[in-house]
């Protein structure tokens, strides 16, 4: 019978992670209807091999997302390096407006990214630009 106590450690930024779990009612049930169906004696690994069960089914949706990068400046605007897409993005900046030659927008992530970036913002100041998105 589970005691609704399952330990599971695991190194997280350096230190030991324990995890003291109570279960009651139908989750208790559930537990115990999984236990028995894993044919594990020990709570641990059964909440082992469920948390390694999800990860398996759902790790792509906790990988982190590839990050935008500025690459460089030139005479149109600038470019911005997607690894989503593995391709250097044109985001063009003119006195009144911002469009990304990639997805012909004036708001998409490419220019919303461009116009976080602190050289653009300068930049644009010195010019007297205000591109609307």
């Amino acid at each position: 019978m589970c005691h609704g106590v399952c330990p599971r450690t695991m190194e997280h930024q350096g230190r030991e992670h324990k995890v003291y779990l109570r279960l009651h009612g139908e989750l208790k049930d559930r537990f115990l209807m999984i236990k028995d169906y894993l044919g594990l004696e020990n709570d641990t690994e059964v909440c082992r091999s469920i948390i390694n069960d999800y990860w398996m089914k759902n790790q792509d949706n906790f990988q982190a997302k590839p990050k935008l990068k500025h690459f460089h400046m030139n005479p149109d605007g600038l470019l911005v390096l997607d690894p989503e897409i593995d391709r250097l993005v044109q985001v063009y900046l003119k006195p009144d407006s911002i469009k990304c030659g990639y997805c012909n927008l004036s708001n998409c992530k490419h220019t919303e990214f461009a116009l976080s970036l602190p050289e653009v913002k300068k930049l644009l100041e010195k010019k007297g630009w205000k591109p609307s998105s």
